[in-house]
């Protein structure tokens, strides 16, 4: 285990493929070379980056700094598989425990920390409100730090009374580390999570953003606000539309979806009364 936890573009090949999840993540970055390389056994005691330097571009340095850093989420998916409903920051801005006053004013610019002295992590959040307690919650970057493929490491909520303090409630929706398809998995671009409560069933229902090539929505629903969270559909893209920038409104009656649709205009929609899917299209705007 420990050699695996090394792995790397400077592994041999022999190494990198006696694991079967990291020679999955080669086949998944040069399909193909695998079986080529297998043919010549002798090849399997290069490393990667030798390989690309005898290859004549087959490799690219592209390639192998993919390579490397989907080896590196790989190793963290494995080091926090057990157990990650606990999970400390990596990065060490998220780390820097400073325990902070109360606060009675918001700062512009400055660090924001929770009443526990870590940073907040609610990147492309939202607030709801609900009781008398205001939630923030958004994209949790603890574990981003630019060098590894870990793009978002699930969401996490605050509570407040007051908007100025905010406790930690943890990871309201979990990183799935088991599946790499799915859209949880820490590599997939998550992005900007909308919660809102149905007043049919009662239930919370998150919808977010999933950038790239998939560019769909990932919608799930919860008896409370701060979760368990259910997955209730995946690749959604309604009425065949691909997802861009979105935002969910809530009146009276109804509930509309506004979104960048196929990069030619922001379509306009109203969600069924459950909040799992469009019902009909009502405007095309620019």
């Amino acid at each position: 285990m420990a050699e695996y936890l090394k792995l790397s573009s400077d592994s041999k090949l022999e190494e990198i493929f006696s694991y079967e999840e990291s020679a999955a993540v080669f086949d998944r970055i040069l399909p193909g070379m695998r079986a080529m390389l297998e043919q010549n056994k002798a090849g399997l005691r290069y490393s990667v980056r030798k390989l690309a330097e005898f290859s004549r571009g087959a490799v690219s340095e592209t390639a192998i700094d993919r390579l490397d850093a989907e080896l590196k989420l790989l190793r963290i998916v494995r080091e926090n598989s057990a157990e990650y409903t606990e999970m400390q920051p990596l990065t060490a801005c998220a780390s820097a425990q400073i325990i902070p006053e109360r606060q009675t004013a918001i700062y512009p610019g400055k660090p924001w920390y929770d009443t526990e002295g870590k940073r907040i992590q609610t990147h492309g959040g939202a607030v709801f409100y609900e009781n008398g307690i205001y939630y923030w919650y958004g994209e949790n970057k603890d574990r981003t730090d630019g060098k590894c493929a870990v793009w978002t490491w699930g969401i996490r909520a605050y509570a407040s009374e007051d908007l100025y303090n905010w406790k930690d409630l943890g990871l309201i929706i979990h990183p799935d580390l088991k599946n790499p398809d799915s859209g949880l998995y820490p590599e997939k671009h998550v992005d900007r999570p909308h919660i809102l409560k149905s007043r049919t069933t009662g239930k919370y229902v998150c919808w977010i953003k999933q950038s790239g090539e998939e560019a769909c929505f990932l919608i799930l629903e919860a008896d409370a606000f701060t979760g368990p969270y259910t997955l209730v559909k995946e690749n959604y893209r309604p009425f065949g539309h691909a997802v861009g920038d979105f935002d969910l409104i809530q009146k009276e009656e109804n509930t509309y979806l506004f979104m960048d649709a196929d990069h030619k205009g922001i379509l306009g929609l109203r969600i069924s009364d459950d909040l799992h899917d469009a019902a009909e299209e009502i405007s095309m705007q620019y």
